[in-house]
C-alpha cells in the first residue's frame, strides 16, 4: 500500500510516460528510499545521470539503513543495477558503504563520472566491547561505524572495474566549501552546471 502511495505521489511530478534522461537534486536536505524505487522502475531504459548534492553534515544524512543493508539492500545499488544506460552518478552529504561503492562499479562499470564525498564515506565494524575497548569480531553483537575512510584496496578496485586510474572519493578541498559551509552561497558553486542543462546540445 505504501509503495503504491508514493508511485502516485511521484507520479504526479514525474510521468513514468515521458523519458527522463537526467535528474538532479541540489541542497533538498532529504532524499526518500521510495524516490528512487520509483526511479529505478519507471525510468530503467532512459536515465543517464543522477545527481544528489547536499550539506555535509556529522554525521552525514541517510537516504538508508546501512545496518540493514543485508536484509534492506541500498535502493541506490538497485537503480543502479536496473538503469542500464546510466553513465553520470554524483552522491555527496548522504552515507554510503563503502562496500557498496565497488558493488556499483560493478553494476555500472560504463559510468564516465562517479562522485563520492570521503566524508561520507562509512565502514560497518563488528564485535563487541571488552572493558571499553572494542574487539572485531564478526561474530559480535555490537557494530561501529567509521565515517570518512575509504581503503587503498576498495580505490583501486573502483579504479579497475571503471578502467580508470585515479579514481577516489572527494576529500573537502575537492568540494565546493558551500558543501561544509551553511552561511555561503550554494547557487554560485552549481549556477554553471545548472543553466547549462537549461540548453539542448
Amino acid at each position: 500500500m505504501l509503495v503504491e502511495e508514493s508511485a502516485h505521489k511521484y507520479g504526479l511530478i514525474l510521468s513514468p510516460f515521458i523519458p527522463l534522461e537526467t535528474i538532479r537534486m541540489y541542497f533538498c536536505k532529504s532524499l526518500n528510499p521510495d524516490l528512487l524505487q520509483f526511479i529505478s522502475n519507471n525510468y530503467l531504459e532512459t536515465l543517464k545521470s543522477l545527481v544528489i548534492v547536499d550539506a555535509i553534515t556529522d554525521p552525514s544524512l541517510q537516504y538508508h539503513n546501512p545496518l540493514r543493508y543485508e536484509v534492506d539492500p541500498d535502493p541506490l545499488v538497485l537503480l543502479c543495477w536496473k538503469c542500464k544506460y546510466l553513465t553520470e552518478l554524483v552522491l555527496v552529504g548522504y552515507e554510503i558503504l563503502e562496500i557498496n561503492l565497488i558493488a556499483i562499479a560493478k553494476l555500472r562499470d560504463n559510468l564516465k563520472t562517479f562522485y563520492v564525498a570521503m566524508d561520507c564515506v562509512i565502514d560497518l565494524k563488528y564485535g563487541k566491547f571488552k572493558n571499553d575497548n572494542f574487539i572485531e569480531d564478526e561474530d559480535g553483537e555490537d557494530t561501529i561505524v567509521d565515517y570518512g575512510f575509504c581503503s587503498e584496496q576498495s580505490i583501486r578496485k573502483v579504479c579497475k572495474i571503471l578502467r580508470c586510474d585515479n579514481w577516489h572519493p572527494l576529500e573537502k578541498d575537492e568540494l565546493p566549501m558551500c558543501v561544509y559551509n551553511y552561511q555561503m552561497p550554494y547557487e554560485e558553486a552549481y549556477l554553471e552546471k545548472i543553466l547549462t542543462d537549461q540548453y539542448f546540445n
